[in-house]
C-alpha cells in the first residue's frame, strides 16, 4: 500500500506469457503449465503425486499469471516494459 507498485492489465499480462496481446484464459494457464513442469501431468500432477500448480484452480490461475508477468516485467529492461506503469504511493 505505501510501496511502489506497479499495476499491469489483461492485454500487459497476456504480452508477458504468450509473447501477444491476444489469447484466451485457456492459453494462459498453458503457458503457466509449460513454464512450471512442460504438461498437465508434471505440473498439476494428482493428489497422490502433486506437481507444483497442484491445488490451482478458477481465480487462482489469474493470480498466479499476474505473479509471473510481474516478476517476468521486472527481469526485464525498463524500455521493454510498454504499457505498464510504475506507481509511487
Amino acid at each position: 500500500m505505501g510501496g511502489p507498485h506497479e499495476l499491469i492489465d489483461r492485454g500487459e499480462v497476456k504480452l508477458r506469457l504468450l509473447g501477444v496481446r491476444k489469447g484466451t484464459d485457456a492459453d494462459v494457464r498453458e503457458a503457466l503449465i509449460d513454464r512450471y513442469g512442460g504438461d498437465r501431468e508434471t505440473a498439476v500432477g494428482r493428489k497422490a503425486n502433486p506437481g507444483p500448480l497442484h491445488g490451482i484452480a478458477r481465480d487462482m490461475w489469474a493470480a498466479l499469471a499476474v505473479g509471473v508477468a510481474w516478476i517476468e516485467g521486472a527481469r526485464a529492461p525498463a524500455a521493454g516494459r510498454a504499457g505498464s506503469a510504475a506507481v509511487e504511493g
